[in-house]
């Protein structure tokens, strides 16, 4: 280039990538001005022609901060090392390069170079560039111009004022812009839409700045068409704003949700944590600072925050192994995932998943998890819970079943419902769903005696609807006695699961019920012909009542008296029937001449038997078939024959037939039976000697007393037994009232009022009475009017009750008791370890220790006071059976409650296995009621001694008439009144040998001597 050339060049243009500082493009004006050819220009750094770091530095600071600038100062250096000084103006449109005009720095203003040949420059621009004068005309625009406004040359916007092009609803914030501009204040990117010359509306970027232009201000304007990234960025917010607004939704809903959430990329690193997963197993401080880390990080970090505590942090490895193998299998994977987190455990029931793109590669794993601690910790109690059930339900002697009337489904029962009903063949069938609740009915109610009366009380329990709760007593063709509960089984939401039935047999319980029942009763009936006996001088006309007495009682179809004679025929032994009672629409034989001199040759059992003083019961069919056929005959299904005996000798018989059904006669029966064939024989034996009063009531068992004037006149060695006292103690005691407990005395003296003023002709009544010792004793009271010494007074028969009401109280006890287990167990279990330490008890045998079983748990059995220690040999022969793997028991313990009482237990031990555990399951029942009812047994016929006594005679009322008759007699001298004196001296010896031998029964020397030796 010539000398003049470049000096004659004054101003030139170049472009400047914003991020390297490089120039990318360069006019021949600025690459003559420096000495290079444009394209040499073009590959330089900013820093290789601007030398001044400083200049530099400000300059790019200014061009960031205001996207143009004018009068920038600089000193750059020409190819030749000389320093050029020169004045930049630069601007800077987003995304494009930063665009300076350079001009040589003369000592006056800056001045735009105003050549052709500088401004054919802005044409090759590809935004727009107008050069407007102070009232905003055009003085100058490049080709864009003419592009973007529609005209076909930038000739036809010179002198036109480009407000023409603006959108009407912007061309007054345009005005304000260009005002800004001329006061100097330019440099700002505006953004505002126009109008093309055919009306098409454009959005355009704008950045101005004031130059001077031909010797006059003007302002510089450089325009760029943004009307398609407005587009794509109206787009790209719409798009923007959806994702965000679809990301806070996706985030609102992860963080308040309680289960976990994750995903992770293929290095096990989260991409994404809901709030859940940092709260409850990674601990972080927000779900944000998972991002980028993995488990291990988070595990290590707590694990490092306890290093003393190697079970603080348990939990990173098992999520690590599940990740793998998601990733491994590529299919979604369900994980039971625990351990500890901050020393406390965790439970999570995780499911996890390949995470894949679009395109279906696996770019990680997604997971969620859900908290199952507690609910896997009541799974575990329930676990335990329905094994304990399970053995407690298969070891009681209650049966279960459950069903579902709606599908006919049997849901549960256990071994003692089959065993019960006769299903046990059935019980495979019945476990595997093959039979079901329609198919076992049949053949339960074919053992049922009544049939229809329990299918109609039954069959409306089908029905869900029916919530009625349902208990009764069902007797079974083989005799059993079978009780029955049914309830629905409803959830807390009350919704239907089924029906329960519980069955019990209790036919032993009623047997004993029944025949305590009528033990009561017979020896009510026993007193009844006492007193009948006494106050009656000829006993066979009251006989007739008192076998009714004692049919009413023992509740037979026939009672009947036979006596002993001889066959007239043959002269040998045989039997005729005195007196009979029978029910009605029982045959009655008093009056069939078949029964009257009955040889005993036809039935030498019998007379052996009999004779020995033992008697004969029993169902028909078990007696021999000469008597069975007998029997049978007669439609006689079951007997009792008790043996009468008149001091040692066999009098007769008293027989009970029972024409209606089989009958078991009890041993307590048959003892009663006894005492009322004693007490007839004490009435016949009274017969026998008619002036004889005083009977055996000395060695009754009930105490006997006679009460006259409010004095006791008589009473025997039991009555100052039962209080205590010897009978010199008691001597003139002023009635029994000080024998009687005070808040009982009232009653019992209106009661004795009310007999000797005859409104009641006897009492049966209980009241308490005082011991010597101050025990307080339950008495029966049997007494009636009579006249002694011409006035009335009080004869009666004291029964100490005490042992049986407590027998009594032990049996309502214990009947509480066996409604409590499994909600109706009649037993008491307990759980033990192998050493029988007490692990867990149920209610009943709260009530067995008397006392709450957390207070029994963790002591051993004899610590616990179930067992006796001198009886701690039996347990360790029990465990030794458990420890072989053999069912211990039953077992009888004899422990004292905390109240002095000795009790009896029987316990039968199981061993059993829970959760792997082995343990042993107890079963203890008490059996101190079966006790009491023995000794309440042998106590009872006590009464038998007092009974028999009562048929005494006062001999002493007899002689003193004797004795009277014998002086008057004296005093006559006549023949005969020596005859009479002769036959007062033969009754007087009879009273002699009577006082002797007759009021010394060897019959109940035998019975005392059996039951009392």
């Amino acid at each position: 280039m010539p000398e003049q050339r470049k000096k004659s060049i004054k101003a030139g243009i170049f472009t400047l990538n914003p991020h390297t500082f490089c120039i990318t493009r360069a006019t021949d004006g600025i690459s003559g001005m420096l000495g290079y050819a444009p394209e040499e220009l073009a590959s330089f750094a900013l820093s290789e022609i601007w030398p001044n770091k400083v200049e530099r530095e400000r300059f790019a600071r200014s061009i960031g901060g205001q996207n143009a600038v004018t009068d920038i100062s600089a000193d750059l250096i020409r190819r030749d090392g000389e320093l050029l000084p020169v004045t930049i103006a630069a601007a800077s449109l987003p995304d494009t390069d930063i665009t300076c005009i350079v001009s040589a720095r003369h000592p006056g203003a800056w001045e735009f170079p105003g050549g052709e040949e500088y401004l054919e420059v802005f044409d090759s621009l590809i935004d727009a560039v107008i050069i407007l004068d102070r009232d905003g005309d055009i003085l100058f625009a490049n080709t864009a111009v003419a592009t973007l406004t529609g005209v076909s040359s930038p000739a036809e916007l010179i002198g036109q004022n480009p407000l023409q092009f603006a959108h009407p609803d912007y061309k007054e914030a345009v005005v304000r812009n260009l005002a800004n501009l001329c006061s100097g204040h330019g440099g700002r990117l505006i953004h505002y839409p126009m109008q093309d010359l055919h009306g098409n509306e454009r959005w355009v970027e704008a950045l101005g700045t004031k130059i001077p232009f031909k010797g006059r201000d003007a302002n510089l304007v450089v325009l760029r068409d943004i009307t398609e990234r407005k587009s794509v960025e109206s787009e790209l917010a719409r798009t923007n704003q959806r994702f965000r607004d679809l990301y806070r939704l996706v985030r609102m809903m992860c963080d308040n949700v309680p289960d976990l959430i994750w995903a992770k990329d293929t290095e096990r690193r989260y991409l994404f944590a809901n709030r859940a997963i940092c709260e409850k197993l990674l601990n972080a401080a927000d779900t944000s600072e998972p991002l980028g880390r993995t488990d291990m990080f988070f595990a290590g970090r707590e694990r490092r925050s306890r290093p003393d505590d190697p079970t603080w942090h348990t939990f990173g490895e098992i999520c690590r192994d599940s990740d793998a193998i998601v990733m491994e299998s590529g299919k979604a994977e369900r994980f039971d995932e625990y351990g500890n987190v901050r020393g406390k455990f965790l439970f999570l029931d995780v499911s996890k998943a390949p995470f894949r793109d679009d395109d279906g590669r696996m770019i990680g794993t997604v997971g969620c998890g859900r908290d199952v601690t507690e609910e896997r910790r009541v799974e575990e109690r329930l676990r335990w819970n329905e094994a304990l059930l399970s053995l407690m339900a298969q070891a009681s002697p209650i049966a279960y079943l459950v069903v579902d009337n709606r599908t006919d489904d049997i849901h549960y029962f256990n071994g003692r419902f089959c065993d019960m009903w006769g299903l046990s063949g059935l019980e495979d069938d019945m476990r595997t769903g093959k039979i079901r609740n329609s198919d076992i009915i049949p053949p339960c109610i074919s053992l049922i005696r009544d049939p229809e009366t329990f299918t109609a009380c039954s069959s409306s329990l089908q029905d869900e609807a029916n919530r009625l709760t349902v208990e009764d007593e069902v007797e079974l063709v083989d005799g059993r006695c079978i009780y029955w509960f049914s309830t629905q089984i409803r959830d807390t939401d009350d919704r239907y699961l089924g029906r329960l039935y519980l069955f019990e047999d209790i036919t032993e319980r009623k047997n004993a019920s029944e025949a305590l029942r009528r033990h009561d009763a017979i020896m009510g009936a026993v007193n009844f012909a006492a007193d009948r006996f006494l106050k009656e001088s000829d006993w066979k006309r009251q006989m007739q009542e008192v076998l009714e007495r004692f049919g009413r009682a023992t509740d037979v179809s026939r009672v009947y008296i036979f006596e002993n004679g001889t066959d007239p025929a043959t002269g040998n032994l045989a039997c005729s029937q005195r007196w009979e009672w029978a029910i009605e629409g029982a045959a009655a034989g008093i009056d069939n001449p078949d029964l009257q001199s009955i040889p005993y040759e036809e039935f030498p059992r019998w007379c052996r038997k009999l004779a020995a003083g033992r008697p004969i019961v029993g169902p028909v069919w078990t007696l021999p078939d000469n008597e069975r056929v007998y029997f049978e005959s007669r439609q006689v299904q079951s007997i009792a024959v008790v043996p009468i005996f008149i001091h040692q000798q066999w009098w007769g018989f008293i027989g009970f037939d029972e024409d209606r059904r089989e009958r078991i006669w009890s041993p307590a029966e048959i003892e009663a039976l006894q005492a009322a064939a004693s007490i007839i024989g004490s009435a016949i034996l009274r017969t026998m000697n008619e002036e004889v009063y005083r009977n055996p009531v000395e060695r009754s068992p009930m105490g006997v007393y006679l009460m006259q004037d409010g004095y006791m006149r008589y009473f025997n060695t039991r009555f100052a037994d039962i209080f205590g006292y010897s009978r010199d103690e008691l001597h003139g005691c002023a009635a029994q009232f000080p024998l009687v407990a005070p808040e009982c005395r009232r009653d019992l003296q209106e009661r004795y009022q009310a007999l000797l003023s005859g409104d009641t002709e006897s009492e049966h009544h209980e009241f308490r009475g005082i011991h010597k010792d101050g025990r307080v004793l339950y008495l029966e009271n049997f007494a009636t009017r009579l006249w002694f010494e011409g006035r009335p007074a009080i004869s009666g028969s004291l029964m100490d009750v005490t042992d049986r009401k407590q027998a009594d109280e032990a049996l309502r006890s214990s009947e509480e008791r066996l409604k409590v287990l499994f909600d109706y167990a009649p037993d008491a279990f307990f759980l033990t370890d192998m050493h029988g330490i007490l692990i867990d008890g149920n209610r009943a045998a709260e009530r067995l220790a008397g006392c709450p079983k957390e207070e029994f748990i963790g002591k051993s059995i004899v610590e616990a006071g179930f067992v006796p220690h001198e009886e701690y040999f039996k347990v360790e022969a029990m465990l030794n059976r458990l420890a072989a793997g053999t069912t211990a028991g039953p077992t009888e313990f004899f422990p004292v409650r905390g109240d002095g009482t000795r009790i009896s237990i029987e316990a039968m031990a199981f061993p059993v296995t829970i959760d792997g555990q082995p343990l042993v399951l107890i079963s203890a029942r008490d059996t101190s009621e079966r006790h009491q009812l023995e000794n309440l047994k042998k106590k009872a016929f006590l009464q038998i001694e007092e009974n028999v006594e009562q048929l005494a005679i006062l001999n002493d009322t007899i002689r003193n008439p004797l004795t009277v008759i014998i002086a008057l007699a004296e005093m006559g001298g006549t023949e005969i009144d020596r005859k009479i004196i002769k036959v007062a001296w033969e009754i007087d010896a009879i009273i002699s040998r009577l006082d002797q031998g007759w009021l010394v029964s060897r019959k109940v020397k035998e019975f005392l001597k059996k039951h009392y030796a």
